[in-house]
């Protein structure tokens, strides 16, 4: 690996053969999924569609018996086996095509008593309304939650064991309804107002594993210049529920040393079909979701699409700035017979960025234009071959694209002139197989195992030149040149075993080991976590985890525009938490957790000293690589959520954190310059106190207000003028100031045209006041000299956000 070096190097495949070679890997993949799913499950598939024949139906609504909050997700069957089905997430229910006569019904939900109707007599050609409330109930072994860290927002979970529920998240202020900066008020991560990106106790956001359905995302953002992406390429309409793991993650999750995002597209409802538009100032969305063949299928199709590109048009203004964003989310499933259910999705998203020289400080040639791509497609089994074992076995194809490519040119005050010229392409793709088996072995244990398999290829094209002259003769001082043309390729392979015991009555484990195997970094790691649960009572539960989490770079994580052609190997972070959770009698729901997260073998790491958001900034003057001996990340986080009565919700969470690094050498790329420091120095995550205060109230059940307070102590920085050395030497030497942010959400529900529509206003940063987001310094000359001034630049000030949905059937 070099991280200073220019050369050109070329890759050892052609881009036709890399092709190739990648495309007969895949046909493998395809036949190879298609043996096991014929061979496991074809015999339980095949004849086995229901008869056509009407019948009678069972309909009604699943509610919990003490708040009468829906309860999504409830199971309901008919004890002698001839129907079943979900409750929606309104907790609507739907069984059909029943022959005339007398049935039980048994309905079941994680965390509730499974309850049993007899005598339920059903009419041929008639429906039934049977409405069932649910009593709560210690949880099952196999619904369990082990993990520490782990938050449930929306889904099917209790109301008081979801962080955030659907109603919550709606209300809560979220700059361009967006999941991510909804979620990221929760304990354990920090963000920033430009990204919805976040950070997951202290680790950067790519030691995030985010999947969607089951299936793992790469880079799911718009507007990737902006801070890494200023927006999710994934609908919160589109969502029915989220799972977020911030440590001691079970061995099924692989290839991350943080965190597990997991989320879960929408369920449509019951015998329904359903049409929601929404517009905001900054996109426009729609989606059309509804069920077919007696509600044994289900379809749902979203769609979002950026405007500013379009209202400068309209408004006949320069385009000197002009994005332009986009995504489509597509789902089928059907079920088949009665233990298998067959589900199609596909996802795609696109961005294009065009940014022209302006006046102020780019030239007239100067330009810059990227595009993204992310496609997805995916196929996935469900099975259930009896209440103990259950199987899900998926087929994927991925594909991530990037162009980028710019001039920038920037006169110093008449001394020089540095202008950048830069092509770059990148792409990725990736085939899959994978299948997640569960065996409840006995009522004490449970054994879980899974195996994937990735066959991978990247394309690096990478251009880049730095030329600086002298402006009076135009006199060449300097030129670096980085060329690059790779075409790796290679295989990822995973595979775990995990089982879950409950050791005596209150007490339950789960041991795991996973293995992963990298063909492309010659990695090969084995990674042993252990978790384990207390309940001492129904309303209290002690957990505990420990374990090693890897993380391979991935194959498309070269940075080619720093001179780096080969990989690194495997990063590794040991995790110790400990957590207690409390559900008072009177509603309030108490969580504390403390960690410890060791980091080792790091790779060198890339920074610009001055935080400049920049097109280009592996070829900034402030680029530095920073060598770390290890890491540490440590503390403790609070979490509080309290009704008082049905028209206030409280919310508020606290984290004590701190990150630092074991900081050996940092050395600027295109100086000589070079600064020993060997010893340990915050990490620019470091963000030592946290607060989160919220409270949404409903006056009615048209009007919602929500008002929230954030505040987070200042990031480290390097302090000093254009004067590069000193910088070197003073790296996160000091912090910016405190931040502090006051938003209001109001929300009106309205009844009209037969169907629902919702207004919003939100006020981001209420109060207007002026946090520093960077420090940074112009170099100034006139008849007496040059000198450095000190200039500010703030986060958004005073910002107001509106928008409108409507909801109708059809």
């Amino acid at each position: 690996m070099r991280l200073w070096s220019y050369n050109t190097r070329m890759g050892c495949l052609t881009l036709p053969a890399c092709r190739h070679l990648w495309s007969r890997r895949f046909c493998r993949l395809v036949v190879t999924w298609i043996l096991i799913v014929g061979s496991v499950h074809g015999r339980v598939a095949i004849g086995s569609t229901p008869s056509m024949e009407a019948g009678g139906r069972i309909s009604g609504r699943i509610v919990d018996a003490v708040n009468g909050v829906s309860v999504a997700g409830a199971s309901v069957v008919t004890v002698n086996g001839s129907g079943g089905t979900q409750a929606d997430a309104e907790g609507r229910y739907l069984i059909d095509r029943l022959d005339a006569g007398e049935y039980s019904l048994r309905f079941s939900h994680v965390g509730y008593e499974t309850r049993q109707v007899d005598g339920v007599r059903v009419r041929k050609n008639e429906t039934l309304v049977l409405d069932i409330r649910l009593k709560k109930a210690p949880i099952g072994l196999k619904g369990m939650t082990v993990v520490p860290g782990r938050y449930a927002v929306m889904g099917s979970e209790p109301t008081i064991y979801q962080s955030l529920t659907r109603r919550d998240l709606t209300t809560l202020p979220q700059v361009g309804e967006d999941l991510y900066r909804a979620i990221n008020r929760l304990p354990g991560i920090t963000s920033n107002e430009y990204s919805a990106r976040f950070n997951v106790r202290g680790g950067e956001y790519e030691q995030l594993l985010v999947t969607l359905d089951g299936l793992q995302l790469y880079e799911p953002f718009h507007l990737k210049d902006v801070e890494g992406g200023a927006l999710s390429i994934i609908d919160a309409a589109a969502v029915d529920g989220i799972e977020l793991i911030t440590g001691g993650f079970g061995a099924e999750y692989g290839d991350r040393m943080s965190g597990v995002l997991s989320i879960r597209s929408r369920r449509p409802p019951v015998n329904r079909r359903r049409f929601s538009f929404g517009i905001s100032v900054m996109n426009v969305r729609a989606m059309l979701e509804g069920t077919f063949n007696d509600n044994r299928g289900a379809w749902l199709f979203s769609a979002k699409r950026g405007y500013l590109d379009l209202v400068q048009k309209l408004s006949g203004r320069d385009d000197k700035f002009n994005p332009r964003y986009y995504d489509l989310f597509a789902k089928v499933q059907h079920q088949i017979g009665r233990r298998h259910v067959f589900a199609a999705h596909f996802l795609r998203a696109g961005d294009n960025l065009l940014i022209a020289g302006s006046e102020d400080y780019y030239s007239e040639y100067d330009t810059l234009v990227t595009s993204f791509d992310n496609t997805y497609g995916w196929l996935t089994l469900y099975s259930e071959f009896s209440g103990r074992l259950t199987a899900r076995t998926m087929i994927s194809f991925g594909e991530v694209g990037h162009d980028r490519s710019g001039r920038v040119s920037v006169n110093h005050n008449g001394t020089y002139d540095i202008s950048t010229r830069v092509n770059d392409t990148k792409s990725f793709r990736a085939a899959a197989i994978k299948s997640d088996w569960e065996w409840g072995v006995s009522e004490r244990s449970v054994l879980k195992l899974g195996v994937e398999t990735r066959d991978l290829a990247a394309n690096y094209n990478y251009e880049g030149h730095l030329y600086r002259y002298y402006s009076d003769n135009y006199w060449l001082f300097r030129i670096d040149t980085v060329l690059a043309k790779l075409e790796p390729s290679g295989v990822q392979f995973g595979s775990y075993l995990a089982g879950r015991v409950r050791i005596a009555g209150p007490l339950t484990a789960e041991l795991g080991l996973r293995y992963d195997r990298m063909t492309y970094s010659d990695d090969e790691t084995f990674s042993p976590r252990i978790n384990f649960v207390c309940r001492p009572g129904p309303r209290t539960s002690i957990r505990a985890g420990w374990g090693y989490f890897y993380q391979a770079q991935g194959i498309d994580g070269l940075m080619v525009g720093d001179g780096e052609d080969t990989f690194n190997t495997a990063e590794r972070a040991e995790h110790w938490v400990v957590g207690l959770e409390h559900d008072f009698p009177f509603g309030l729901l108490f969580r504390a957790e403390g960690y410890v997260k060791r980091y080792s073998d790091l790779r060198p790491q890339l920074r610009n000293l001055r935080g400049l958001i920049d097109a280009f900034p592996e070829m900034k003057r402030d680029r530095v690589v920073v060598y770390r001996d290890g890491a540490d990340s440590r503390g403790l986080e609070i979490f509080l959520k309290k009704p008082v009565g049905r028209k206030i919700t409280l919310w508020a969470s606290y984290a004590l954190a701190r990150i630092e690094d074991d900081v050996s050498i940092v050395k600027y790329v295109y100086y000589d310059d070079a600064e020993r420091y060997d010893r340990k120095m915050p990490n620019p995550n470091d963000q030592r106190h946290t607060i989160y205060l919220d409270m949404n109230y409903r006056p009615t059940q048209k009007w919602q207000i929500n008002i929230s307070w954030r505040f987070h102590t200042g990031w480290p920085y390097a302090d000093s003028t254009n004067d590069y050395s000193a910088q070197l030497r003073r790296m996160c030497a000091v912090r910016y100031g405190n931040y502090s942010r006051v938003d209001l959400r109001v929300n009106r529900d309205i009844s009209i045209f037969s169907g629902h529509l919702t207004a919003y206003i939100e006020l981001i940063n209420l109060l207007g006041r002026k946090n520093v987001r960077l420090y940074y310094y112009d170099t100034t000359c006139d008849r007496d000299g040059c000198y450095d001034v000190k200039k500010t630049e703030y986060w958004f000030g005073a910002l107001p956000v509106f928008g409108i949905s409507y909801t109708r059937g059809f």
